[in-house]
């Protein structure tokens, strides 16, 4: 699912890649990475569009296909070294590290904190209404 954040004139999206299983973690670290939120530049949208087209056709092959390119995503995100320098990106960042796995963590929950902080009230309207 895309989601688009928007911070007064800025505008950015989140592409983001969720694993699960019992090979989860190791796959993860195999490529360096931990679980958490990294801001690894400019996605590779393409990338995600034909996961999620793949995704869509459960099938073996697709399962397969599907491998293939979460892993090609992986390595774009273990390859990069990406330093966010937007100060509310930098806060959005700051906040998913510090609750990604808290149950009630939402995105309105993180549109609401965030234009507290920042007295943003574009980004609590544009991030509440998904």
């Amino acid at each position: 699912m895309l989601h688009h954040y928007y911070a007064g004139q800025t505008v950015w999206a989140l592409h983001w890649l969720t694993l699960d299983g019992p090979l989860a973690e190791s796959t993860v670290a195999a490529f360096g990475l931990e679980a958490e939120i990294r801001d690894a530049g400019v996605p590779p949208v393409h990338l995600f569009l034909r996961l999620r087209q793949t995704l869509a056709h459960p099938a073996r092959q697709n399962e397969l296909r599907s491998s293939a390119i979460a892993f090609e995503i992986l390595s774009r995100i273990a390859g990069s070294h990406h330093e966010h320098c937007d100060p509310v990106v930098t806060a959005a960042v700051d906040a998913m590290h510090q609750s990604w796995n808290d149950p009630v963590m939402s995105l309105k929950k993180l549109a609401a904190d965030l234009a507290g902080v920042w007295g943003c009230r574009t980004i609590q309207g544009k991030i509440s209404k998904y």
